[in-house]
Formats: structure tokens, C-alpha cells, sequence
């Protein structure tokens, strides 16, 4: 082998989430996957690793398994070598090991069955690494995997070393890893086929023999804005291929081949770390702009390649801090995970217990727990489309562990008890140390969220809203790109100082009104709606679940107490889809004018889909419209998609504000406008004399609509 011969591990990741359109998956199919595998036929001496997330495979099995045999032929003629990884593309140091084992376990026996396939080494989801993985890759029969260039930097290893595979370990279990060289992430597909051999070309003149690694995104490859049209029609990716071809300095590898050939470059311990952007997207927003100003000024001061190896951001476990709403997601993931593996223990043989498995295995697709230049989290049906899987789990595993069921315990693990109702018709998390607020209620046989809404949130990209990129002939990565997708998203740009949950608890002041609360620029006198209430009891009482709560709190006009009572009483049917709830104000101090608004933020995923609407006393409005109503004592909200029908029925009437609570969040297509829920608000204005009561009562009820 001449001293100048470059070897070339490429590698490429095709996933797509739990949850996404079929129209989109399709597209992704006929504009990404199927035409480079189509280009990978054409140029048979280029080899290459690919990995295909199960949530994607199952797709492809049931509507192109012509493109399985395919790359089955691929794999038997050596020219394709398979990644492995956890099955449904979970962040694997974030769920249970056993669940974490049985992903990866799932993806090598696929691979095995489906393609012939022998999986040596993973995909490792996001590139999320934690210095315990070695163990769990070492038990499941995995040799490498492969990080960021990053990883190395941080760990001390200067960018002339980053070649060939490092070994590391845990209690003496090894592991290879492979570092992605970072120029060349940002040069497939965005530079010239010739520009990228030049880059390889210079690495060759100062190693003998050297092994480079590229791994990323397949969906670089002409899903991403602009990329179909450079990659395929401009015919970027065939003359990239025919210049690895020609080449006689540089041949394409597999790593395994690397592994069984080369010894390692060196030994590394590399702490938690993913790659840059996502430590900086897992920053609270505050810290994550000083991060980005400290690089910016760094930059341009030509310091930061050298102080970067001492800076880094978050990790990824900080999402479950910076965004409530993750952390109920994967908390309920966890409930049901030890749930599914309860129920597998006292009936192993039962067929719904592995379906309870493999739906709880789809909830863990990483994608809706997490924010940073695509959607995920902010996309509403990403996260239904988990939780749903998490639901059904939970309501095949609840056949086996009986129903109906009362727990106090410390749900989101924040360090206070929540209540958990379990019922055959509703499962509902009740939250006393937010307000004594309904933190999820569930409805069991559509298995839709109602409360789950996303709260409005400052991010740190929302200051690029004012910013435009130039047009260029060739495509940027959306990492370098600033676009919108609709003008005037800045005059969204409202943030809530609450979480969204259902039954919070507001005193208004006497300006406020819809508009100015729907934009949180509104006079907010009590310390009712994020404060805690003290569980006073949770109980079965016949056929009703119970739960009292008791605040001792006030409002706070011109800056002196004026102290209040609050009790709720949440009452639950076991054998009915009925939830009650009871809200009584005692005024433990003067005479005083009060105005209660009572909100519930309820989401039906469109805010401006047809089939989905309110209905007050017979007129519809979508659920992305404002509106004002008096003397309001029912209404309901319907949808015929998942053929579900929510009535609220109110004892005393009251002036019911509607309206949609979006956010603006970016994507790999630019800065969007996102429907999260409707925000429903109950107004009360009462007086109450010194040592009286007032008591409200508001019932909800779900049913097939």
C-alpha cells in the first residue's frame, strides 16, 4: 500500500420518527433512500456502511420491500456493510438497560433474518455517548461505534490524531471508536466532489495510510432543503461516487474491516458528549446565547480551536430540565417500561404482553424528547405519535396488572408526590405542587393526550428571526441557514411564565382581557397558578376516586395580601369517562371583588383542520380561533379524526375565552409557526365578604364522537 492511499469509511443514517405522515415518509422514500441506493448499484466498487432506524424499516417491510431485497443484495456482494443500533431509535443511556438491550438485540436479529447481515458495530442515536455504553454494547455482541470529532476534542485528542479508531472501556468491557472527521461532515453533499477529495488528499500527505470517517444524516442526500435538486438532478452524488471510483489514492472501507486489520490509533476515555450543536441546544436558552457569544467572540479573536477543548455545553439529559414537557414524556416512558416488564414476569407466555414490549419499544424513538435544529419536541404529532405508543402499552399491561388503580408517587421525579389515576376509561396524573393542577389526563380508548400542550418558550435562535441568507447556487447545511417559512413570526414571539398544564388557577386584574391574556401581557394578582397546594387526601370512595387539595395563598393588589383559600377537589368515575372538579375560594381576610379565570389548555393536534372544532351552544369554531362567549355552561371540543368528543359542563355560567397557543420553533426547513393546544379560560367575577366561600364546578366527560 503506497504512502499516500486514504481509506474512506463512510457511513449513513436513514431514520425517520414514530409519528411522522405516511405523506412524508413517502416522499423521504421516492426523493432520498431510494435513489442513492439507486446510485450505490451503479458504482459497485464503493463501499459503504448503512443504517436504516427500525422505525423506518417497518415502514419500507410493509410498503417497498422490493428496496429490503435490494439492499440484501448489496450486503451479500459486499459492497454494503450494516449498522446496528437500538431498533426504534432510542437514546440508549436514557431508558432502562433491559429495554436498552433489547432495542439493540431486535436490530441485530433483523439484520440477521432480513439481510443475512452479521452487526458488528452501531449508530449511535444522536451520537449521544456515556462512558457506561461499553457494557451495554459488550452484552449485546457490538465491537464499535462511532462520535463526533468532538467527543475526541474534549477528551484532549488534538485534531492530527483524529484517524484510524480509538479502544476504550468500561470495567474492562472494550469498544472502538471510529471520530468523525467534522470538515468533511460539513462538506457532504456542500462541496464539490472534487473539493472533498482535496480535503482527503492533504489528510494523506501528513498520515501514512490513513483511515478518515464520515458518518451523518442520509437524509443530507435530497431531503433537506435544496439537496434533492444539487445531490441528484445537478448530479452531485454521481459524480462524487465516479471520483471515489477513479480515484487511485483513496478506496472506500468498512469499519469492521478497519477493526480487523488496523491496530488501534490509541486508547481514549471520552466523557458524556454528543456532538457541538446539540451541547449547545441542550443549554438552558440563557446559557446557551453566552455559549454562542463566548465561540463567536472567540472566533473571530482566532482562539477557539484552541480554547473549544475546554468548553462545551450541556448534555443531553439537561432537555428533561429545560423543556417540562420531555420530562413527562419520558417519565411516563419509564412508568411503562417497568409496567411492560411487571406484566412480561407474571404472564411471559401471554401474546399482549410482547405487543405491550414492542409498543413500548416505539415510544422510545428519540425524536419527540428533545429540541434543536429539527422540530421534534415542538412538533405536536411527533409527540402523539410516541405517547400513543406508550399508551397502548400501558393499557395492554394494565390488562394483566388489573385496573382501576390509585398511586402517590414522584412521577416526574422533581422531588414531589403527584397522583396517578388509572382508570378503564381515563389515566390522569394530578400535580398539588403545580397548582394543583391536572398535569395529564389521557383518554384510554383513543388513547389521545388532552394537556398535552407545549408552553411558549424564548429560544436561543429566536434573536436570527431578523435575519436572511443570500441565494446561492449550491445548498447550505440548515445548520448555516437563517429562513422563514412565513412572515411576521416575530409578532408571535410571546413566552409563558407557566407551564401549560389544565386547572391553573388565575386572579386577574380588573384591565385584563383576552387579547392581553392570550399574550401573557396580562395583570396576574394571585400566587395560585405555579404555586404548590398540599395534598390532603387521595382515596376510593365507592365507585370515585378522589383527591383533595388546599392552598393558603392570596392576591396581591398594590402590593398588600389579601389572603385566600383555595380547595380543589378532582373526583374521578371508575366505571365513566368523568372527571370533576370542585374549586372553592374562601376570603380569609376583607371584603374583596374577585375575577377567576380557570384555564385548561387541551390540544386535538390542527388547530385549523376541519374535522376538529368547539361547539358553543351550536356554533363551531376551529381549534386555532379566538373567540369570546358569555354565559357560557357547556360546550365541547370534537374531533372526527380519532372519533372523539370532549363536554365540559360548567354549574354557574361564565365567560369562556378561547384561543391557540403557538410557538415558533425551526426546523431543517427554517423557522415555522407551530399549532401546541387551544387555551380554554373560565371567568368568574364574584364578591366575597370576610370569612365567606365561594364554590365552582366544572365536569369534564369524554365519549365517541
Amino acid at each position: 500500500m503506497s504512502k499516500n492511499k486514504i481509506r474512506l469509511a463512510l457511513g449513513i443514517h436513514d431514520h425517520q420518527p414514530v409519528g411522522n405522515f405516511e405523506g412524508v415518509l413517502d416522499q423521504a422514500f421516492r426523493r432520498c433512500y431510494l435513489p442513492f441506493l439507486e446510485k450505490l448499484e451503479q458504482h459497485p466498487t464503493v463501499r459503504i456502511s448503512l443504517h436504516h432506524s427500525g422505525c423506518l424499516l417497518e415502514w419500507i417491510e410493509k410498503n417497498q420491500p422490493a428496496f429490503i431485497d435490494r439492499l440484501a443484495a448489496l450486503v451479500e456482494r459486499r459492497q454494503v456493510e450494516i449498522l446496528g443500533g437500538g431498533f426504534f431509535e432510542p437514546i440508549l443511556s436514557v431508558i432502562p438497560y433491559e429495554d436498552a438491550l433489547e432495542q439493540l438485540q431486535i436490530m441485530n436479529g433483523w439484520a440477521a433474518k432480513r439481510l443475512g447481515a452479521k452487526v458488528r458495530g452501531i449508530w449511535l442515536t444522536e451520537r449521544i455517548w456515556e462512558p457506561s455504553l461499553p457494557l451495554l454494547l459488550r452484552e449485546a455482541g457490538l465491537e464499535f461505534t462511532i462520535v463526533d470529532e468532538t467527543h475526541f476534542h474534549i477528551a484532549g485528542v488534538p485534531k492530527e490524531k483524529m484517524v484510524g479508531y480509538y479502544v476504550t472501556e468500561r470495567a474492562g468491557a472494550t469498544t472502538a471508536l471510529f471520530p468523525i472527521d467534522r470538515v468533511l461532515r460539513y462538506k457532504i453533499p456542500f462541496d464539490t466532489p472534487k473539493n472533498n477529495l482535496a480535503y482527503l488528499r492533504a489528510i494523506g500527505e501528513r498520515h501514512t495510510n490513513p483511515v478518515v470517517t464520515y458518518a451523518d444524516d442520509g437524509e443530507k442526500f435530497g431531503l433537506w432543503p435544496d439537496t434533492y435538486e444539487w445531490v441528484y438532478e445537478k448530479g452531485w452524488l454521481e459524480s462524487f461516487l465516479t471520483h471515489l471510483e477513479s480515484a487511485t489514492d483513496v478506496e472506500t472501507v468498512f469499519y469492521s474491516e478497519v477493526l480487523d486489520h488496523d491496530p488501534p490509533t490509541g486508547r481514549v476515555y471520552v466523557p458524556t458528549a454528543s456532538y457541538h450543536e446539540m451541547m449547545e441546544w441542550a443549554l438552558p436558552v440563557e446559557a446557551g446565547i453566552a455559549l454562542s457569544n463566548l465561540r463567536q467572540g472567540a472566533t473571530q479573536a482566532g482562539q477557539w480551536d484552541y480554547l473549544s477543548q475546554f468548553v462545551r455545553g450541556g448534555f443531553w439529559d439537561n432537555f428533561l430540565a429545560k423543556y417540562p414537557e420531555a420530562n413527562r414524556l419520558h417519565k411516563r416512558m419509564l412508568r411503562v417500561s417497568a409496567k411492560t416488564r411487571e406484566a412480561l414476569r407474571q404472564k411471559p407466555r401471554e401474546k399482549s404482553t410482547m405487543e405491550a414490549r414492542l409498543h413500548l419499544l416505539r415510544g422510545q424513538c428519540n425524536c419527540a424528547y428533545w429540541h434543536g435544529l429539527f422540530g421534534g419536541l415542538y412538533l405536536n404529532y411527533l409527540r402523539d405519535g410516541v405517547s400513543r405508543e406508550l399508551y397502548e402499552a400501558e393499557n395492554l399491561a394494565d390488562r394483566v396488572l388489573g385496573l382501576p388503580r390509585l398511586d402517590v408517587l414522584d412521577h416526574d421525579a422533581d422531588g414531589n408526590d403527584e397522583v396517578a389515576i388509572d382508570t378503564a376509561h381515563l389515566s390522569v396524573i394530578v400535580k398539588p405542587s403545580y397548582g394543583g393542577s391536572i398535569y395529564e389526563l389521557v383518554d384510554r380508548r383513543t388513547f389521545h393526550h388532552l394537556t398535552d400542550v407545549l408552553a411558549r418558550r424564548r429560544e436561543i435562535y429566536h434573536d436570527k428571526l431578523h435575519t436572511q441568507n443570500q441565494v446561492t447556487e449550491q445548498p447550505k447545511s440548515p445548520h448555516e441557514m437563517t429562513r422563514a417559512k412565513e412572515k411576521g413570526l416575530d409578532a408571535l414571539l410571546f413566552y409563558d411564565w407557566f407551564d401549560r398544564y389544565s386547572s391553573l388557577d388565575h386572579f386577574l386584574a380588573p384591565w385584563t382581557d383576552a387579547a392581553s391574556f392570550a399574550t401573557c401581557r396580562y395583570g396576574e394578582l394571585g400566587d395560585f397558578v405555579n404555586q404548590p397546594f398540599k395534598l390532603v387526601r387521595a382515596e376510593r370512595k365507592g365507585d370515585v376516586f378522589e383527591i383533595e387539595m388546599l392552598r393558603d395563598g392570596g392576591i396581591y393588589p398594590g402590593g398588600q395580601k389579601q389572603p385566600l383559600q383555595m380547595r380543589k377537589l378532582v373526583a374521578i368515575q371508575i366505571n365513566e369517562p368523568r372527571l370533576t372538579l370542585t374549586t372553592i375560594v374562601t376570603n380569609q381576610g376583607g371584603p374583596v371583588d374577585l375575577w377567576l379565570a380557570r384555564q385548561w389548555n387541551l390540544s386535538l393536534l390542527a388547530g385549523n383542520a376541519p374535522d376538529r372544532w368547539i361547539d358553543v351552544a351550536g356554533q363551531r369554531s376551529q381549534m386555532g380561533e379566538s373567540g369570546v362567549a358569555e354565559n357560557v355552561d357547556r360546550f365541547s371540543i370534537n374531533d372526527e379524526w380519532k372519533k372523539l368528543r370532549v363536554d365540559f359542563e360548567l354549574v354557574e355560567p361564565v365567560e369562556l375565552w378561547h384561543f391557540p397557543v403557538e410557538t415558533v420553533s425551526q426546523s431543517e426547513g427554517g423557522f415555522e409557526r407551530t399549532y401546541q393546544g387551544t387555551a380554554f379560560v373560565f371567568g368568574s367575577r364574584f364578591h366575597l365578604d370576610g370569612g365567606e366561600s365561594k364554590t365552582l364546578q366544572l365536569t369534564l366527560t369524554t365519549g365517541s364522537l
